[in-house]
Parts: structure tokens; sequence; C-alpha cells
């Protein structure tokens, strides 16, 4: 199933749903300040879900479609989360948030500022091949890899992207001598195709959510895998669509365990 809505809809459905919050999305752009435009955006909302027979109302009870329930009760009260955002030059930013419920995955995106997609994906082997279509990488990895503090590898990530190149290489040796894989990851960035973040967040009810945080560059027929520490160091590695692959199907069995 897939269904977009329009931010009145999903307003209305939110608040059908009881829901304190959704992950991923910026309060201020599902909530109004003022209780009258709340009360405005809903009644708007209604009316749209009811012409399209997606909310029946009779009285004070509000019955929605099967469809739309199972999978708002997917985003509203997810088992584990997804958020993922894609940032490509001259294009901008993408956000894709995802969210797993009884072995299944619901995905949203944000088609504009006024309108919400809902798709259905499917299971975890699903989800994987979504995000491999959402971040294509290259089918070969060779570039090897090396440890660099975080706070320096982000400087030099800024420093290469703004084309301050020699900085950007003073950054990247900052924990030692600068060798093949500090040019390709400089390369990569340089040449970047695309950049993604992957937050994948296990819910524990009553407990404190547990976020496990990955990043990707592309660029110049190579990708780099980013993984930050506790220690405030982070491992920077070549990696190609198979072995994004493996790395998803760990992560998503961690977070759906």
């Amino acid at each position: 199933m897939q269904i977009t809505f329009s931010r009145a809809e999903f307003f209305t459905l939110a608040a059908l749903m009881r829901a304190g919050g959704i992950i991923g999305l910026d309060p201020s752009r599902l909530l109004p300040e003022a209780a009258a435009e709340r009360q405005a955006l809903y009644q708007a909302g209604e009316r749209g879900l009811v012409a399209r027979g997606l909310l029946r109302v009779s009285g004070n009870d509000a019955q929605l479609e099967e469809g739309v329930q199972r999978m708002l009760e997917a985003v509203v009260h997810p088992q584990a989360a997804l958020v993922s955002v894609k940032t490509q030059p001259e294009v901008g930013q993408q956000l894709f948030m995802h969210y797993g419920q009884a072995g299944g995955f619901v995905e949203q995106t944000l088609p504009n500022d006024q309108t919400h997609r809902l798709a259905d994906v499917g299971d975890a082997a699903a989800l994987r091949e979504r995000l491999l279509q959402v971040f294509p990488l290259p089918g070969g990895a060779d570039g090897g890899g090396f440890e660099l503090d975080t706070a320096a590898m982000l400087a030099a990530y800024n420093f290469i992207r703004s084309g301050d190149t020699a900085e950007g290489l003073a950054a990247l040796g900052q924990n030692g001598p600068v060798g093949a894989a500090h040019r390709g990851f400089l390369a990569s960035i340089a040449g970047l195709q695309f950049s993604g973040t992957l937050s994948l967040i296990q819910i524990r009810p009553d407990e404190e959510s547990e976020a496990r945080e990955i990043a990707l560059v592309c660029g110049e027929g190579r990708a780099w895998l980013v993984v930050g520490e506790d220690n405030g160091k982070s491992q920077i590695g070549a990696i190609d669509a198979a072995g994004f692959a493996r790395v998803l199907d760990t992560l998503l069995a961690a977070v759906m365990g």
C-alpha cells in the first residue's frame, strides 16, 4: 500500500492516533503553535480523509480505513525506526524515515513541505533492498581504510567541499601520515556524488532508546563507510554495495531483535 496525505490529513491522523511525536519529524512541521490553527488544520484534515473514504465519523467515534490504521500504528508506535538523510550537490537533502513493527516496515517521505507519503516496504530484507536503491554504491571496494578523530574528519569534509584541499589534507593527516586511503577519501569528497547518514533506533518501552549511526560518502567511483566511536574517533573504510548490504543486515537484525 502507498498513499500520500496532505499536511492537514496527516496532522489529523496523528491526532487520532494520539501521537506524542513522530520519530524523524520536526514537531514544528506537524503541530501549529496556536490552538485555533491546530483546530482548523484538524477539521480540514478530517474533511479530506472523509472525502477520500479513509475515515468514517459517527458522532464521537472515528474509524480509519484498515490499511491506513495499520501503517499509522507502525509510524506512531514503532519497535524500531531508521532515519536516513541523503545529500546530493545541487539537489539538497532528502529525508527517508522507516518504522518497523511486527517484522514489517513502513516508509515515510516528504514529497514537499505540504505532503507526507507513506508506503509499505516489507520485511527487513525488503528494507535492505530499498536502502540499496536510495544509496546506490559502486560494485567494488578498493581503497582500504583508516582511523581519524571525528572532529578532524568533519573539518576535512567541510574544507574539501568548500574547495580548500590543502586544509582538508592537513585535517586528514591529523592522526598520522596521509596514505592512499586518505587521498581516496579526499577524492570522493571533492567529487561527491552523494553523502548519507543513517540512524537506527531500537525502541524499548519505558527505557532509553538505543541508536546506532553510520555515514556514507560516495564519489569518484568509490564509496566510504564512516562509523563513529565513543572515544571520539571515526573508522573510515572503503565499501561497496555488497558490503553495505551486509552492514544493513547486521544493523537491522540488532534493532529488530
